[in-house]
């Protein structure tokens, strides 16, 4: 036997098996069946496989989602990473724990709705712009690799804390029914929607967000809440939030608020804790809005407490806040003056050092207080403590 002919041989054996180590392996059988029977089509040879080149050369939205009267039982997505050019990905109404998107990097919108996720990458996913999660059991989530997000949705789950502060695009945000304490807006200046309802959030800092149009927070922990810096507002809905005491909504467009009633209309209602509240107009209809809505008597005044420039300096820390005893400082320039006032505007004490570190408490009635800061350059900065 010639050269040639042994060569044609070696071919047709090997041939086979290279053509099968082209196949991408996906175990997941209802997986692999909801990807041979995609619409598009993927499967475009219709040998009943998805070579890597079927999965390289899809570029749109795949999706596998069951529904809420028919749920999948799709636990694995290994195959995924093959589709790096997929747009999309929807795999809602599954029992899927795990999800690796880092292979998918030109993903731009992600649905993975009432899906108990315990482990989710999108570190690699730069090009996100929607996400859109529930029921997973992540009690935190990272969004620092995703600059692009426009608008995020993660309800019904047990995530604490959530840093959306790279992503300077965002516009929408809703994140009600978590467990969520912390979320930092700080450099959202572009969020227009915030739904937070129904988090045991004790403080949230809104003063960089002056895009922001419609905000709820309803159901929440909030003790003081500062507006003055939201002149888009149009809707306020802080109704259920009956921890709430201090309401600074002085943020010189209070005309613009609807108090019609309506389907968008702010509420108010159930805050029976609302004592102070610093509007543009104390005979404003808004003033009488509020108090009709809280249905008790408040204290409206146009000089607030909260009515403090603009932070000028950021990298201050106090915890614990709430706090029973004391509350310790952190500062990248030293603490040289604090001055401590109630909601009334009432000035209780002043503290003065080379480096304030503690604030007492102990002696403190329980509620909410205001805290004047002066660091060593005389930077002014206003913090709101809580007193157990």
């Amino acid at each position: 036997m010639n050269k040639k002919a042994i060569l044609f041989v070696v071919l047709l054996t090997i041939m086979p098996f290279a053509l099968k180590a082209q196949n991408v392996t996906i175990p997941d059988l209802e997986f692999k069946s909801k990807l041979l029977n995609h619409t598009p089509v993927i499967d475009t040879n219709g040998d009943g496989e998805i070579q890597i080149t079927e999965a390289e050369l899809f570029t749109q939205t795949l999706r596998v989602s069951g529904t809420s009267g028919s749920p999948g039982n799709i636990t694995s997505l290994e195959g995924l990473e093959a589709f790096i050019n997929i747009e999309g990905f929807e795999g809602s109404y599954n029992p899927i724990e795990t999800a690796d998107f880092s292979e998918n990097i030109a993903l731009r919108d992600l649905v993975l709705l009432e899906t108990p996720l315990s482990s989710l990458n999108l570190e690699n996913n730069s090009l996100l712009r929607t996400v859109s999660l529930s029921a997973i059991q992540l009690t935190s989530l990272d969004f620092s690799q995703n600059p692009e997000l426009l608008i995020v949705q993660v309800t019904s789950s047990p995530i604490e804390s959530m840093d959306l502060s790279n992503c300077t695009s965002l516009q929408f945000l809703t994140v009600f029914s978590n467990q969520l304490s912390s979320l930092i807006l700080w450099n959202n200046t572009s969020l227009v929607r915030l739904n937070a309802n129904g988090n045991p959030l004790t403080s949230i800092n809104l003063n960089n967000n002056t895009a922001l149009m419609e905000l709820s927070l309803r159901s929440t922990a909030l003790n003081y809440l500062d507006l003055s810096s939201n002149p888009a507002l149009r809707q306020v809905d802080l109704e259920g939030s009956n921890l709430l005491e201090y309401l600074n909504i002085k943020n010189g467009t209070n005309e613009n608020i609807d108090i019609s009633g309506g389907t968008f209309s702010s509420n108010f209602q159930e805050l029976p804790s609302l004592a102070e509240v610093c509007i543009d107009d104390v005979n404003s209809d808004l003033a009488i809005f509020i108090e009709t809505q809280a249905g008790h008597s408040i204290n409206f005044s146009q000089e607030c407490v909260l009515e403090v420039a603009d932070m000028e300096f950021q990298n201050t820390y106090l915890f614990p806040n709430p706090a029973s005893n004391q509350i310790t400082l952190q500062s990248t320039e030293p603490i040289v003056k604090a001055i401590l006032f109630n909601l009334l505007g009432e000035k209780i004490k002043t503290y003065q050092s080379d480096a304030i570190t503690r604030i007492e408490v102990q002696h403190l009635q329980r509620g909410t207080y205001l805290l004047l800061l002066e660091d060593r350059l005389g930077r002014i900065q206003k913090e709101m403590i809580i007193k157990n």
